[in-house]
């Protein structure tokens, strides 16, 4: 049972990064659906365009160019800053006022766009929240040793 845990934690954190994001963005269609209809061709164009825009974005915000790297450590994290809450509902409710407002195809842009977007600065700041300040792991870091 032990190793079964172990097992289950790995994929719990595997899957924190990608579950939010995937559930705002299945929102943003769902919304967009029940907004305006069955998309035509252009529409799933407009919608991908939003959430590249979205993306591309925040990663020009977050890095120094395009060829900065990925951190490869990653801070340590507590369990609720897996379990992401307030940043899909957020991004969803932004995208839900986007879809009921906007009565043209350019809602298959902007809710995604905006949708995304409020969800990318809300999960940094939970995931901010969330990170562990871990003392011991800064002086290994910085080759320190404890007196």
């Amino acid at each position: 049972m032990r190793i079964y845990r172990q097992a289950l934690k790995l994929v719990v954190s595997a899957e924190a990064k990608a579950y939010g994001v995937t559930l705002t963005l299945w929102g943003c269609g769902s919304l967009c659906l029940a907004a305006a209809g069955t998309p035509r061709v252009r529409d799933v164009f407009l919608f991908a365009a939003g959430v590249i825009l979205a993306q591309v974005s925040w990663a020009a915000a977050s890095f120094h160019g395009i060829h900065d790297t990925f951190d490869a450590e990653q801070p340590t994290q507590t369990v609720w800053g897996a379990v992401h809450v307030v940043a899909p509902l957020a991004g969803l409710g932004v995208a839900w006022g986007i879809a009921e407002l906007v009565d043209s195809e350019v809602v298959w842009f902007l809710t995604p766009l905006c949708g995304l977007t409020v969800f990318q600065l809300l999960l940094a700041l939970e995931t901010q929240l969330a990170t562990v300040s871990r003392p011991d792991l800064q002086r290994a870091a910085s080759g320190q040793t404890r007196d």
